[in-house]
């Protein structure tokens, strides 16, 4: 299950963050503090928890501690530099998220899955569903430039899950959009974005022979959302590909839980209930002088 300790062991064994990411992810943050474990207090949230502000030079004491802790953020902040380079199959913390369904102890480090890397940058996938969001406003036909779940991805989470420097580190990549290759609905036209959802080809692509990381469990707060949650406690997640369009209302392509795959036919596109798995290329450390953007293509390269 999601957080049972398995998650960090493994991921520990793995490509963990090092460096100056380490202290990126501890100290910087739109006002949370994303890392390893979930790690939320600031230095002067400490101060108020061991009675710093007792008495007058208690209080120069944590203002001269608050003012170092704010300066040292700062310079973290404007040192970031990408993620340590990485292999497709590692798994690295990249931003937060609220994932444990408990925001008394703040939001956890997001595990993310390299799929693939080019050149200087790689390309991440969420390990779980990360929340549970519909992928159109309404049953009516939408292409994924036009969808709510592309507005939500590259709004509202992009903004909660990442610091500003993090931002920074994300790449835009150009998406294509195929039609639906068994039903022809219309996919759209090519997109420019930073978070995404895979497309149909991509998925088949990155998971060949349905590997077991085509398959995931979505966090307690995305099921807390609204994700469906299957009795071998994996839970469906959205494709950005268009799925079947007939009398029963617009759907959208999406990976079901095992023994299934990817399901072309899709699901209504109107619903809450298939979790969200964030995809996006990063910058590396060594490539973060670079900003040149990437380019995917149908089959899932960049």
């Amino acid at each position: 299950s999601y957080f049972d300790g398995k998650g960090n062991t493994e991921m520990k064994k793995k490509c963990l963050l090092a460096g100056t990411l380490s202290a990126a992810l501890l100290l910087g943050g739109c006002g949370s503090v994303p890392g390893l474990g979930g790690v939320q207090n600031s230095g002067a949230d400490q101060g108020e928890a061991g009675g710093l502000f007792q008495d007058e030079s208690g209080e120069e004491e944590a203002a001269e501690e608050t003012s170092e802790g704010e300066e040292a953020a700062a310079e973290t902040e404007e040192a970031f530099a990408g993620i340590p380079s990485c292999a497709a199959g590692d798994i690295i913390v990249f931003g937060s998220y609220e994932q444990d369904n408990d925001e008394e102890n703040g939001e956890e480090g997001i595990q993310w899955l390299v799929l693939d890397t080019e050149g200087e940058n790689a390309l991440l996938i969420s390990r779980y569903g990360l929340d549970a969001q519909p992928y159109g406003d309404s049953g009516e036909a939408v292409t994924w430039e036009n969808s709510a779940l592309r507005r939500w991805l590259q709004g509202t989470f992009c903004q909660s899950a990442f610091s500003e420097a993090e931002r920074e580190a994300i790449v835009p990549v150009t998406n294509a959009n195929p039609d639906n290759a068994r039903y022809g609905t219309e996919g759209g036209n090519d997109t420019v974005d930073t978070v995404f959802a895979l497309s149909i080809e991509e998925a088949e692509a990155y998971f060949p022979d349905r590997d077991d990381n085509l398959w995931a469990e979505a966090t307690p707060y995305a099921a807390e959302q609204g994700a469906y949650v299957a009795d071998n406690g994996f839970s469906p997640w959205w494709l950005r590909s268009p799925g079947d369009h007939n009398e029963g209302g617009f759907c959208a392509a999406y990976v079901d839980y095992p023994p299934v795959g990817v399901s072309i036919g899709g699901y209504a596109a109107e619903r809450d209930s298939r979790a969200v798995r964030p995809a996006l290329w990063v910058k590396t450390q060594a490539g973060a002088g670079n900003g040149a953007g990437a380019d995917a293509s149908a089959g899932g390269t960049a």
